[in-house]
């Protein structure tokens, strides 16, 4: 029956030897070859077919093999803020122009990753994200034969609170900032108790700044709390908008927990 006969040349040129030589048997207008493994670089394949009549036809085609992967990032920066995170790394001097970054995102708590941007670039803005969550960014180089570098993964936690820090352990009573919204005239800010049970609301107020001095002792609904030691708190807020009857709120700020000491 009909063959193809492939010839594997080195390079780009046809002179000369073939580094291999492969037949394969025609079937149904198809056929396949494989040859042994190849080591990278250049080379050009020549197939020639023949038919039961004496004639032949043949076609080339030029591949290059790269089993290298590009060097590791050597490092990135992330920024958590109000509503977004920004991620800033820097092209290794040995990339090729063809050499890319992949992020993937999951939320902390979840096993679902997700393929955030492709691209030769050197920074990703990521809007689509809730403040208070906690992600994970896994940065891979990639080049243009699919070969994976080392990669290496960032975690970031957006946020409009500035202070205090989160999961903190204070021996007074914090202050609590958070960012300025555009056009807000208040927020609303709770302070709940966290227990083995759930959350226990314990004060909400409306200040017209942005920030909010904690005391040690409160009066909420008619009942006096404190402060206690050795207690988890947690505080939630939004940036409201217009007048307080209105309760028109903006994106939350998310929260933060701290314990009092």
């Amino acid at each position: 029956g009909p063959t193809v006969k492939v010839s594997i040349y080195e390079g780009t040129s046809t002179a000369g030897a073939p580094l291999l030589e492969l037949s394969a048997p025609v079937s149904s207008a198809a056929w396949s070859a494989v040859s042994a493994p190849l080591a990278d670089g250049a080379y050009t394949l020549v197939a020639e077919q023949s038919d039961l009549a004496g004639g032949t036809a043949s076609d080339s085609v030029a591949v290059e093999i790269d089993t290298i992967p590009p060097a590791p990032l050597a490092g990135a920066t992330v920024i958590s803020a109000y509503g977004y995170v920004k991620l800033h790394w820097s092209r290794p001097l040995s990339w090729e122009s063809t050499d890319k970054v992949v992020i993937t995102k999951r939320r902390l708590g979840s096993s679902t990753v997700t393929t955030v941007y492709q691209g030769a670039g050197t920074l990703f803005k990521d809007g689509r994200v809730r403040n208070g969550d906690t992600y994970m960014y896994t940065l891979t180089p990639r080049d243009a034969a699919g070969n994976d570098g080392d990669s290496l993964t960032k975690r970031a936690r957006p946020t409009g609170f500035l202070a205090p820090r989160h999961s903190a352990n204070l021996f007074d009573p914090p202050l609590v900032r958070w960012v300025d919204v555009p056009k807000s005239t208040y927020a609303n800010i709770q302070l709940y108790r966290v227990t083995s049970s759930g959350l226990q609301k314990i004060w909400s107020v409306w200040p017209t700044a942005d920030k909010l001095q904690l005391k040690s002792r409160w009066t909420y609904k008619g009942r006096v709390y404190r402060l206690r030691a050795d207690r988890r708190y947690r505080v939630y807020g939004w940036p409201g908008f217009g007048a307080k009857s209105d309760r028109n709120y903006g994106e939350w700020f998310g929260w933060v927990d701290f314990t009092y000491r």
